[in-house]
């Protein structure tokens, strides 16, 4: 073989490795997976640290039973930690592939009450009106804009409870939490 179409060849294969790369898309039943699998996780958290049974009486994040952050969840050496860390929280191909490896590809829904001038809002309500079916993480990966533009985004949503379904939202968290 020459160099040149050893040269050629190396071409041939490195355009269709990136073709391949190119196709590959975002899947759905690994993100479902994923979150089911952080679910279960919170779960664990939630029976660890309590919650306020009554609905009505919940005003923040920890009367819902929820850590103050997500990441909470991928500490090792814990029963409610996730199985495999920050992993759980990343898809094969998430909608900005250049962000850093050690972050999450999902999005979280709540803040705590020191936040809520910053985002325009209060949670507060939203633990009460939604009670178990809140929805505390989602997945835009799979729509074209995510949730970056005007319009209507369909989301892949984990929900306090542990469940996981796709929701269609306008794009802004105030609309997610009321579904």
């Amino acid at each position: 073989m020459t160099a040149l179409s050893f040269a050629v060849c190396l071409i041939l294969v490195a355009v269709t490795a990136g073709f391949i790369q190119d196709g590959q898309q975002y899947n759905p039943d690994e993100s479902r997976a994923k979150l089911l699998s952080i679910g279960r996780a919170l779960q664990l958290y939630r029976q660890e640290y309590g919650y306020l049974e009554n609905v009505a009486e919940r005003k923040t994040y920890s009367d819902a039973g929820l850590p103050p952050y997500m990441a909470v969840l991928i500490q090792p050496g814990h029963r409610w930690s996730t199985p495999n860390g920050i992993k759980d929280f990343q898809i094969s191909f998430p909608d900005t592939p250049d962000r850093a490896p050690n972050t999450s590809h999902f999005f979280i829904t709540y803040w705590p009450k020191e936040l809520d001038e910053g985002m325009n809002g209060s949670m507060e309500k939203y633990y009460a009106l939604r009670g178990e079916k809140l929805i505390v993480l989602g997945d835009s990966n799979g729509t074209p804009t995510g949730m970056k533009a005007s319009g209507v985004a369909k989301v892949m949503a984990l929900r306090l409870d542990g469940t996981v379904d796709v929701v269609e939202c306008e794009n802004n968290s105030f609309d997610l939490l009321k579904k």
